[in-house]
Parts: structure tokens; sequence; C-alpha cells
């Protein structure tokens, strides 16, 4: 099983690829993100979290459609950046968290968060 700190990059992963946000932020959501409830988190990003979670079961889905898919087809490119810069925010809280608490953290690289930086400011501008 997967630590949040690991849950949380491998979402930043997918956030930072190469389709557009809207699908990388549904895709980082059912794949690793979907079962988690504010309880699972730290203090500081059960706020955010929640805001997150409520974005993303905020519609009605269709027939066997998953409710974030559904969500996010409804947002704006930028209210999926949006989302996006909260699950950043989140992964943030948890790597210090961690680190607090004695725990390892691994911490992407470099390279890696610049990337993801990258793409999500290139997404914010575009908006």
């Amino acid at each position: 099983m997967l630590k949040l700190s690991d849950r949380f990059f491998r979402a930043l992963c997918l956030c930072a690829g190469d389709k557009d946000v809207k699908t990388r932020l549904a895709d980082a959501w059912v794949n690793y993100l979907d079962d988690l409830t504010s309880a699972h988190l730290p203090d500081a990003a059960q706020h955010e979290f929640t805001r997150i979670h409520v974005a993303m079961h905020g519609v009605d889905a269709m027939p066997e459609e998953h409710p974030a898919r559904a969500a996010v087809r409804k947002m704006s490119a930028a209210q999926a950046a949006d989302c996006t810069r909260g699950i950043a925010a989140i992964f943030r809280e948890l790597v210090i968290a961690e680190s607090a608490s004695g725990q390892t953290a691994d911490l992407p690289s470099a390279i890696e968060t610049a990337e993801i930086s990258f793409n999500i400011e290139h997404d914010k501008q575009l908006n």
C-alpha cells in the first residue's frame, strides 16, 4: 500500500502529463485519490482536500461514468487547474508532516518538481 505522500506525488505526476488539464486531473483523482477522505490527512490539509473532494463530486454522473470524470467534464480549465494546485498544496503538507514525524519522505527530484510546477503554471496562464 502506498503512503499518502506517494499517492499525491503520483497524482501530481499525472497532472503534469501531456493531456489537457481536465483529463489529467480526472485521471489523477480516479487513479490515486478518490477513495480518500479528509480524515486520512493531517489537519493542515483537510480543508483543501474537502474543497477539492466537493468539487470532484459536485455533479450527477451519467450512467457508468465516474462521478469525478463527470465533475471535471463540467469544470472550466481554470477550475481544474485550481484543483491541481490544491493537490500540490496537499502534497506539500504531507511531506512536511512526514518530515516532522521522522518518516522518510521520498521527495521528487528537482526535474520532476520543475516539470510539475511548469505545467501547473502553464495551465494557469492559459486561463
